[in-house]
């Protein structure tokens, strides 16, 4: 596992199953502010974004919050998404994430709740609130209709530096397909708040649509596309 604990691991090899989440994805309009993308990917004709809350409580990692930020970026005419940050608040998920597939986990203090039809949720790193979310529900729909958001390829630049720090012992683009079974949907509409390294991504006030639901998942191995 490169840099794992031989004794005593700290997470299982893939694939990781994940029970009943609950996750608020909001959507965004147009490109990052920031040329964020690695070489290898492209930029689509129209380009998006989405920033996941999300809260884990049955993994074969245990249980766990996250927060991903997405742009839409195109590899070799494939449409997918490309993952430039990323926080959870487990050590296991932190590490699986970036060892085996690249994304590039953080530690932070994550705050989801959902009390009847209102959405509240906060990302806090070093002090800073990076992402505040406050929002809420007003239609149930189809669980199925957002089937082919949930099929795109997720890009990963796997980066892991060299022991003498002066370049990358790993520098690799690597993609992981997602299996999600939907079984609640809902969208609503909400204001988004962002600081720091999250605003250069996200922007710093932003009206959202969001879609809130409960799924079951599968995180597989992935694969190196360099």
């Amino acid at each position: 596992m490169g840099g794992s604990p031989s004794i005593a691991p700290l997470y299982p090899f893939p694939p990781y199953e994940y029970h009943r989440s609950r996750m608020v994805t909001c959507f965004l309009e147009g490109a990052a502010l920031g040329d964020v993308l690695p070489d290898g990917l492209q930029l689509p004709e129209s380009p998006s974004r989405a920033v996941v809350f999300a809260d884990y409580p049955d993994t074969t990692i245990g249980p766990y919050r996250e927060v991903v930020v997405l742009i839409s970026a195109e590899r070799e005419g494939t449409p997918g998404m490309f993952c430039p940050l990323i926080y959870v608040d487990s050590d296991a998920a932190l590490c699986a994430g970036r060892e085996i597939w690249g994304f590039p986990k953080k530690l932070a203090h994550i705050e989801f709740e959902q009390e009847g039809d209102e959405v509240r949720a906060q990302l806090v790193r070093a002090g800073i609130e990076l992402l505040s979310l406050s929002g809420s529900i007003e239609q149930r729909v189809d669980p199925t209709a957002f089937a082919a958001l949930g099929a795109l390829p997720l890009y990963n630049r796997k980066l892991i530096p060299g022991v003498a720090a002066k370049e990358a012992d790993v520098d690799r683009l690597t993609q992981v397909h997602l299996e999600i079974v939907t079984h609640e949907a809902t969208t609503g509409t909400g204001l988004l708040r962002a600081a720091g390294e999250a605003a250069t991504v996200v922007g710093e006030l932003t009206k959202i649509t969001l879609l809130a639901t409960v799924v079951d998942s599968v995180l597989p191995a992935g694969e190196d596309l360099s």
